[in-house]
């Protein structure tokens, strides 16, 4: 069974952006982004069955972001992998999370990898190549440059050749 658990959007005695703030989205979604960075550096990349990623939540003043572990219950590691990060989330940021941005850029974004995702696709890699090559035959996902463009990177699935 696929489920996730939701971490929040930054270190749980950190500040973090506001919704209805000026600028919050682009805000927002730089700081989930550094904090599934922290989460790695922390805990180690996320094992077969497990992935970290930003997730729109809906609210009556709009959306906003939190990242969430979405994991496969059929994967011990995996389930095991989001309840430690649940039950041991950084209080605080590291030196890291104020270091110049990594230069490897995904080649999906996060709404793209949740599609392959919840396809049953259960590593990063084969995700990126899935969505790469046929996004576009999956309906049901929303790529985030079609979302919201201007707070995104470039994403690369197939999904953007059928729009």
């Amino acid at each position: 069974m696929r489920d996730y658990i939701d971490l929040g959007s930054a270190p749980a005695n950190e500040d973090c952006a506001q919704l209805g703030a000026p600028d919050y989205y682009e805000k927002a979604r730089a700081e989930c982004t550094r904090f599934i960075q922290l989460l790695r550096r922390t805990f180690g990349d996320e094992p077969e069955g497990a992935r970290l990623a930003i997730k729109s939540n809906a609210h009556e003043w709009g959306n906003y972001y939190s990242v969430v572990c979405y994991f496969d219950d059929e994967f011990a590691g995996a389930r095991e992998y989001a309840f430690r990060l649940e039950n041991d989330i950084p209080a605080y940021w590291d030196a890291a999370s104020f270091a110049a941005p990594e230069t490897k850029e995904a080649r999906v974004c996060d709404s793209c990898l949740t599609a392959a995702y919840d396809m049953g696709v259960p590593d990063r890699s084969t995700a990126e190549m899935l969505m790469v090559d046929m996004g576009g035959d999956v309906e049901d996902h929303l790529c985030d440059q079609v979302e919201a463009p201007h707070a995104t990177g470039r994403c690369l699935c197939a999904c953007r050749r059928r729009r």
